[in-house]
C-alpha cells in the first residue's frame, strides 16, 4: 500500500485503491491529451505568425517561385521530391520542369530545337508518353509551333516557355503540397 501511494498521488483515507488508480488514469489521460492539443495549437500558431509576419514567404510558396527556387538551388531537396513523385507516379511534371530548366540554359539553336522536340513528344503530344496536365490553350500554341514549323529553337517565343514553366510548377505545387503533408503525418506519427 505504501509503495502505491508513493506512486500514485493519493490520500490513504479518503479513497480506495481502485478510485486513486481510476483519478491517476484520467489524469494521465487528460495530460496526454492536452500535449497533443498544446502541439497541435503550438503548430497552428506558428503557421499562423508565418502567415503574418511573413506574407512574402507565404505568397512565394503559393506561386510557386519559392518552390522553383528550392529545386534550382538544393540538390536534395530536388532528389527527394523526385523519389516522392515516383511514389505517386507523378515524376513527369518534374521531368518536363528540369527539361525546361536546361532548354533555357541552352545557346545552340539546333540543341534547343532538338530538346524541345523531345519534350513536346514525351510531355505536351497527346500520344505522349507523360503527357503532364496542360491547359488546351497551351497545348495548342506549341501544337501551331510544332505543325506549322515556325519553331527554329533559337525563335520560340519566351512567352510560351513562361507559361509552360508556369504550368508545370502549378502541376508540382499540388504533388509539394502532398509531399508537404505525407512528410508531416509521418512527422507526428499518424
Amino acid at each position: 500500500m505504501k509503495r502505491l501511494s508513493r506512486m500514485f498521488s493519493f490520500k490513504r483515507s479518503s479513497l480506495s485503491v481502485e478510485e486513486a488508480i481510476d483519478s491517476e488514469v484520467r489524469r494521465w489521460t487528460l495530460d496526454s491529451n492536452s500535449a497533443k492539443m498544446t502541439l497541435l495549437e503550438r503548430r497552428n500558431e506558428r503557421i499562423k505568425k508565418m502567415r503574418e509576419t511573413s506574407s512574402v514567404v507565404f505568397h512565394e510558396v503559393m506561386s510557386g517561385s519559392l518552390l522553383q527556387r528550392m529545386l534550382r538551388e538544393d540538390n536534395n531537396f530536388h532528389d527527394t521530391l523526385m523519389v516522392y513523385c515516383e511514389s505517386e507516379c507523378s515524376q513527369e511534371n518534374l521531368q518536363m520542369w528540369d527539361m525546361l530548366q536546361i532548354y533555357g540554359d541552352l545557346k545552340n539553336g539546333e540543341e534547343k530545337l532538338e530538346l524541345f522536340n523531345n519534350l513536346y513528344q514525351n510531355f505536351i503530344h497527346q500520344a505522349g508518353d507523360k503527357q503532364v496536365n496542360l491547359s488546351h490553350d497551351i497545348i495548342t500554341k506549341v501544337d501551331m509551333y510544332m505543325q506549322n514549323e515556325v519553331f527554329t529553337g533559337a525563335e520560340m517565343d519566351k512567352e510560351l516557355i513562361v507559361s509552360l514553366e508556369l504550368a508545370t510548377i502549378e502541376n508540382l505545387l499540388d504533388s509539394y503540397d502532398r509531399f508537404i503533408n505525407n512528410f508531416n503525418s509521418v512527422e507526428q506519427g499518424e
